[in-house]
């Protein structure tokens, strides 16, 4: 979230005001401020933030009179505090721990902690499945047995998560934003929960929060979500183009893993859109030293699966991937090799 001040609004007729800026040191201050809402001590967030620490009289003084917070997610005695519920999620190393957070507080979850949560889950069932061939894109037999398999384990637990999800990111009075959005779709997604059965509802949930909140994301949340929708199976066209709308103002900021992303996720969803696919072949262009073989992959398969067929950028990509070779894996490779011929692209060198 960009700290900066906006201009203010004048109605037609009437003289312009200045616009209204906020100090460095208060940017500071709301920058420590955040850090705190997101698990992080007052101590290391003012720190982190820029700002001096509290001389140890005031730090003990507003220890003292400090009220605990009276939203429907404070600390009533029963548990951690809010910012340290947080750190707990964070710190959680096994689905197990995870869980266990989620059986015993997880009423008290607010967006942050649901934010944190799904992030984490994603990770930690997506480091699992990677034994099993799950490259983050396409599932085989074993990454979706194995999916069923925790999702089983954990049942109950899983069951809380999405109704306590669904009932945050629906409330308006939440506090919810773009960013935990993405987190939370990215997350919901990348732990196979998006694809399953008692997923579909909370998709659709995500998908009503995320057009209210979308103009807040930048160029990594928006690639994020079209990933996460894509992976999910959502694919409403309207979401989509509004997707495209947001990201081409967002082009030039797309990293070559952002990029990537955005592309599967249009060609997965069939979306065809030309002027959007014409954009992020130029930033293709612009990002192609920066692939991974990876990448070369699945952009490549992409342009193909979408029938752009630019010759001059198959023939880069072509040439980009000559040089990394020996990286490739059998999958890379193959889906490299089925979007040059799909593209009909059979240039010798």
């Amino acid at each position: 979230m960009n700290d900066d001040g906006g201009h203010v609004a004048t109605a037609p007729g009437t003289a312009k005001t200045k616009k209204k800026k906020i100090g460095k040191k208060e940017r500071m201050k709301l920058k420590a401020k955040q850090l705190m809402e997101e698990g992080m001590s007052e101590a290391d967030a003012r720190k982190q933030a820029g700002l001096n620490p509290l001389p140890p009289a005031a730090a003990a003084t507003k220890k003292k009179t400090t009220t605990p917070s009276h939203n429907n997610n404070n600390n009533n005695g029963n548990g951690p505090s809010p910012a340290l519920l947080t750190a707990n999620i964070k710190n959680a190393k096994s689905l197990r721990e995870l869980f266990e957070l989620m059986r015993r507080h997880g009423t008290r979850f607010n967006h942050i902690h649901l934010s944190a949560f799904w992030n984490l889950l994603g990770r930690t069932t997506s480091n699992v499945l990677q034994t099993f061939g799950y490259d983050g894109y396409a599932n085989n037999n074993n990454t979706n047995a194995r999916n069923n398999d925790w999702q089983r384990e954990y049942k109950d637990g899983l069951d809380l998560l999405v109704e306590q999800t669904k009932e945050i990111i629906s409330a308006e009075s939440s506090g919810i934003r773009g960013r935990e959005l993405a987190n939370i779709a990215h997350g919901v997604a990348k732990c196979g929960v998006g694809a399953s059965n008692d997923g579909d509802e909370l998709v659709k949930a995500l998908a009503k929060a995320i057009k209210r909140h979308l103009a807040e994301c930048n160029g990594q949340e928006i690639a994020n979500i079209a990933w996460a929708f894509a992976k999910s199976g959502y694919f409403d066209e309207g979401m989509f183009a509004h997707l495209a709308e947001m990201a081409e103002k967002q082009m030039d900021r797309f990293n070559s893993q952002e990029i990537t992303n955005i592309f599967w996720a249009f060609a997965t969803a069939e979306c065809h859109n030309a002027n959007f696919f014409k954009a992020l072949a130029r930033a293709i262009e612009r990002q192609l030293h920066n692939f991974n073989t990876q990448g070369l992959s699945n952009t490549a398969w992409a342009l193909a699966k979408v029938g752009y067929f630019d010759a001059a950028l198959f023939r880069t990509i072509g040439q980009t991937a000559q040089k990394c070779m020996d990286r490739f894996n059998a999958q890379d490779f193959s889906n490299l090799c089925w979007s040059f011929a799909k593209a009909g692209q059979y240039d010798a060198e």
